[in-house]
């Protein structure tokens, strides 16, 4: 479900490009004629850094959490 919640609804549903998640505006990238693959590859990394640095940066606390929410009393 996470899958159709991330990609598909929001590719068959939004009209207007501003909108577009980042999952359906890499796809627009990436299936445009004329841009060139390796400026798709820039778009890529850039849509994946700011989560691995919030996770780089969150770690100790993520994995806290983690750790407290599977312990039962």
């Amino acid at each position: 479900n996470s899958a159709w919640g991330s990609f598909m609804y929001p590719y068959l549903l939004l009209r207007d490009p501003e909108k577009y998640t980042v999952a359906v505006q890499l796809f627009a990238f990436k299936t445009a004629a004329d841009k060139p693959l390796d400026m798709y590859f820039v778009a890529l990394i850039f849509s994946i850094l700011p989560p691995a640095i919030l996770f780089a940066v969150f770690n100790k606390h993520i994995m806290t959490g983690f750790s407290l929410g599977g312990v039962k009393e």
